[in-house]
Parts: structure tokens; C-alpha cells; sequence
């Protein structure tokens, strides 16, 4: 069937950016290698969410082939390259710089270390890795690091070894287990961060366990609950805050704590109806209730 739909699919030309990323998602997925020429004619394409698609696909066809006909053919301006095997990594870096990197998969710490020696990364994706646990040894000479994800990284819970760093931008998405959430050690102590997304269980972390300068905060709360006071009283310096309730609020919440951010500009609350939206003059609050 897989080449038959191929045989289906439009051409790039004359498609809008949703639509043809929605041709390289399918033909992406027919893991035959006569899907290659098929995708090579998206490579040009300006949207990043078609280059984003490409370069992330390359783990399901022959790996020369699609990096000499893909690969090598994508404009580098905003977009992450990825890399599932140490195969894939050494081509990217032989034809660098790349300066955006994901790297899927269990890497090891030297791995990691040795292959990005002396590369200019400044954003770096470690996703589903169950191996690196030391941060330091993985990342920490990477002297112009200013975003780092760490997704479904299980044993990555310290971040103290990264202070050195300039990051400015942290995402942190640990897999915990049920109903239980991994805080990292030494996250207060990246006191360049300006930018976090974080999971917690519920408010009342010590202020001292983060950043004294983040601006921007994106919040997952596994409790049904949070105080805003605590909010306040953590992120002094706050401009934009999202707070999703993973399993919804089991009450409204009270934003009027955050009158007392004098730079707070936006505010957006998931899964979750606020007291009065009207609590923060000047700052535009939008509320989204969780659906039945």
C-alpha cells in the first residue's frame, strides 16, 4: 500500500504550509525507501513545521540515502536537526555547524560529551534518555548553551553542574511516577534563567529552589489546587505566567496575589475558572475551563 500512497500524495507546489506538512507526515511514515524521493521535494520548503518533519524522519528510511537527499538539503535558520543514533550525530556535526540539536534516545553522557566537543550548540533537546545522569559530564563544556529540554530523562535530576552555563531557557519534563513529580536538585542555582517550564505536585517550594529571575513561567500543577500568594512571593520578577491544572482545580483561583508583580503583562490559566478576571488591572488573563 505504501507506495500506492505515494502515488496519491500532491506535490509541494501550489499547497498551503498545513497542508503540506500534512503530505510529509504521511509520506514520512511509509517507511519505505521510495518514500525519499517523494519527501526530497519538500526540502526547500520555507515552513518550519514541513523542515521540522523532515529532520526529524530520517530514523525510518536508510540513513546515507535520506541524509544525502533530505538532510543535507534543509535550510539550518530555525530549526532543531535530530539525531537517534550516534550514526546520525556524526553526519550532522561532519556537515555542521548545528547550532539546534535534539538527541532522542539513550546517548551516553560521554557520548554526548565527546561528539558536541568544541560545537557552538545553543539549543539542545534530550529527549526520552534513561542514561545520562550527570549533567555535568554530558553538557557542561558547552559554553554558548542557552536552551536546554530535558524530556522523559529520568535520571537527569541534578542541574546543579550546569551553573557555569549561560541558560536562559529550561524546560524541565522528567517521567515521574504516578502521581508524584520529580523536583531537580540545583535549579535555584541557574541564576541566569529567565524562562521555565516545570512540573510540581503543589505550591510551597522554598523560594531559595529556583531562579531568582525568571520572567517567563509555564507551570503543570498535579494538585487541584495553588496559591497564588506562593506564586507571587517565588517569581518577583514574572512577566508572562501559564499554569495548567493536569487533572483540573477542584475551585476557582484567586489571581489577586499577583497585583503585587509590577511587570506582569499576561496571564493563562488551563483546565481551571479564576475568581474574577478583572483582579489584575492592565494584565490580559485568559481562562480556560477544563471541558466535560
Amino acid at each position: 500500500m505504501g507506495p500506492l500512497v505515494l502515488e496519491l500524495l500532491p506535490g509541494p507546489e501550489g499547497l498551503t504550509d498545513e497542508v503540506a506538512e500534512c503530505c510529509v507526515v504521511t509520506a514520512s511514515r511509509i517507511a519505505v525507501d521510495a518514500a525519499i524521493p517523494y519527501l526530497a521535494r519538500f526540502a526547500d520548503h520555507p515552513a518550519v513545521g514541513v523542515r521540522a518533519q523532515l529532520a526529524s524522519s530520517w530514523g525510518r528510511f536508510d540513513t546515507e540515502r535520506y541524509f544525502h537527499e533530505v538532510i543535507l538539503r534543509l535550510d539550518r535558520n530555525d530549526l532543531y536537526f535530530v539525531a537517534e543514533s550516534m550514526e546520525q550525530l556524526r553526519l550532522l556535526l561532519d556537515t555542521g555547524p548545528r547550532p539546534w540539536l535534539i538527541l532522542r534516545g539513550d546517548f551516553t553522557e560521554d557520548e554526548i560529551r565527546d561528539s558536541l566537543d568544541g560545537e557552538e550548540v545553543t539549543r539542545l533537546r534530550l529527549n526520552r534518555n534513561d542514561v545520562v545522569s550527570d549533567l555535568g559530564t554530558a553538557l557542561g563544556h558547552l559554553s554558548d548553551l542557552g536552551t536546554l529540554y530535558l524530556t522523559g530523562c529520568f535520571a537527569a535530576r541534578d542541574l546543579s553542574r550546569l551553573a557555569e552555563l549561560p541558560l536562559h531557557t529550561l524546560v524541565y519534563e522528567p517521567p515521574g511516577p504516578a502521581g508524584r513529580t520529580i523536583f531537580p536538585k540545583g535549579l535555584g542555582e541557574l541564576t541566569a534563567l529567565e524562562r521555565l517550564k516545570i512540573f510540581i505536585d503543589q505550591a510551597g517550594t522554598h523560594p531559595r529552589h529556583f531562579p531568582p529571575g525568571i520572567t517567563w513561567l509555564d507551570l503543570s500543577v498535579r494538585a487541584e489546587s495553588l496559591d497564588a500568594t506562593w506564586l507571587a512571593m517565588v517569581f518577583p520578577r514574572l512577566r508572562h505566567l501559564n499554569v495548567a491544572f493536569l487533572h483540573g482545580a477542584d475551585r476557582p483561583l484567586d489571581l489577586s496575589p499577583l497585583a503585587a508583580l509590577p511587570d506582569l503583562e499576561t496571564v493563562t490559566i488551563s483546565n481551571a475558572e479564576v475568581t474574577d478576571p478583572r483582579a489584575l488591572p492592565g494584565v490580559t488573563v485568559t481562562a480556560l475551563p477544563l471541558s466535560h
